[in-house]
């Protein structure tokens, strides 16, 4: 997170990000930038929104202009896609290049941006502990996914209906035939004749939960039935691993809070 600032007219050009994605979002004035051949002129009302692959450019401050902008690792986008999803992004976040401050989630965003910015300011600030900071960056990355036009936000915020209890059915009867093997939401989809975000949707509303939290339960009371029959010498972590959890330390724990 940072504020930019000059005192004269400027011009900026940067090599492709690759590894982060960059917001720029005028506090005032109206500088220019560019991503690739595209290029907007940001205002208080409109933030850039730059991706990974193409080399970007800032020009402006003939007049007074303060930015404030932000660098996210694609790592942290990945993973909270991966999350909202429920599954692993088949190809990258390609945002469209910009986000409208007028409507209401680009207004919350912008809010909720400038008080974390505010809160780095100052050594007393609560962001200093990990427990508020790793919930409040999560709420930056997801917030800009939701709000920031880009090419999964029709399965992020469209209005797919959920499927019916025997779609669901089909599912979880999926799940526990192939629960020792490794399983993809899109193989529970495809099995169930549904789509990935309308079997989700389904779940949330027949189970209160998505797919992949029913494998992880339907493993661990595979291995808990294994273990309590298993003979004295069998290994739990031979067990936990016939069973997808790779760990033996994290399964133990996941297992004591089962």
């Amino acid at each position: 997170v940072g504020i930019l600032e000059y005192s004269s007219p400027v011009r900026i050009k940067t090599g492709p990000l690759q590894d982060a994605y960059q917001v720029n979002m005028p506090l005032h004035g109206r500088p220019r930038l560019s991503y690739g051949k595209q290029a907007v002129l940001v205002s208080p009302r409109l933030a850039a929104v730059h991706g990974l692959d193409k080399e970007t450019a800032l020009e402006g401050w003939q007049e007074p202009s303060r930015m404030l902008g932000l660098k996210i690792p694609r790592r942290l986008v990945d993973q909270e896609l991966a999350s909202l999803l429920d599954r692993e992004p088949e190809k990258p976040v390609e945002f469209t290049g910009t986000l409208d401050f007028t409507g209401r989630p680009g207004r919350e965003w912008r809010q909720a941006v400038e008080l974390l910015a505010s809160g780095l300011a100052g050594s007393d600030t609560l962001l200093a502990n990990p427990l508020i900071a790793g919930p409040a960056v999560q709420s930056g990355v997801r917030g800009l996914l939701l709000a920031a036009p880009n090419n999964y936000t029709a399965e992020l915020t469209g209005e797919t209906a959920a499927v019916d209890s025997a779609a669901v059915r089909r599912a979880v009867d999926f799940i526990e035939a192939r629960a020792h093997l490794p399983v993809t939401l899109e193989e529970i989809a495809a099995r169930a004749c549904v789509s990935p975000r309308s079997l989700q949707l389904g779940f949330r509303a027949h189970l209160n939960a998505t797919p992949m939290e029913v494998l992880r339960a339907v493993r661990m009371r595979k291995a808990r039935e294994e273990l309590l029959s298993a003979a004295p010498q069998v290994r739990v972590g031979e067990v936990a691993a016939r069973w997808g959890f790779a760990h033996a330390g994290r399964f133990a724990i996941q297992y004591a809070k089962t």
